[in-house]
């Protein structure tokens, strides 16, 4: 028995992923004030929590979205793979363009 699926299932898949990422990223941002707030954390300890913070989102939406699609043509956790080569490259662009107003 062949099953249908409906052209709106992977955009539906996708938009679901993507919202378990913001919910992740809102979540893990709001304790990360919070710990601002009590413990006074340093910029340096911030940035590092902001990173950790996108990168476990990328993961959970990535993996989300492997589970769920039935397909081969996806690897399980192919969007995170991808979300966090993005922000590491993301974060080297902003590193080399923060040397180059150094001087």
């Amino acid at each position: 028995m062949e099953k249908r699926v409906s052209k709106n299932a992977k955009p539906m898949l996708m938009i679901k992923a993507l919202l378990l990422a913001y919910a992740t990223t809102g979540i893990l941002l709001l304790i990360l004030a919070f710990l601002l707030y009590k413990m006074g954390l340093g910029e340096s300890q911030i940035n590092i929590g902001i990173m950790v913070t996108y990168i476990v989102s990328c993961l959970f939406g990535g993996f989300y979205m492997g589970k769920k699609d039935k397909s081969q043509t996806v690897c399980m956790g192919y969007g995170s793979r991808y979300g966090i080569c993005r922000s590491s490259y993301g974060s080297y662009l902003s590193d080399s363009a923060s040397d180059k107003r150094r001087f």
